[in-house]
């Protein structure tokens, strides 16, 4: 018998806690992401996918209706699987690192 090796997918996720502001958060990511899953739980949602997430400012803030800053993020996510490699006034980026 040959033992077959079978590569695991690996996902980027974060998980959003169940609100008003969290659900507006996570329809964003939704729209910016194609390919992403989410999961909903008793009071949060994990949002999903096997490359990376993108959180834009402009797009969470069209469904917020208000300004929203990315530091407001932080008022939202519980958990998150992978690591943030770009956060700046515009967007946030979570991915796994290329080297890993």
């Amino acid at each position: 018998m040959v033992a077959v090796e079978t590569k695991r997918e690996r996902f980027v996720s974060v998980d959003i806690q169940k609100t008003e502001e969290g659900y507006n958060v996570v329809q964003a990511i939704l729209k910016d992401n194609p390919g992403a899953r989410i999961d909903e739980f008793p009071g949060y949602y994990k949002v999903k996918h096997p490359e990376k997430l993108i959180v834009n400012r402009e797009t969470v803030e069209k469904f917020m209706g208000r300004p929203w800053d990315t530091q407001e993020f932080n008022l939202v996510i519980i958990s998150y699987a992978g690591n943030f490699a770009e956060w700046d006034d515009e967007k946030i980026l979570i991915q796994w690192d290329v080297h890993m």
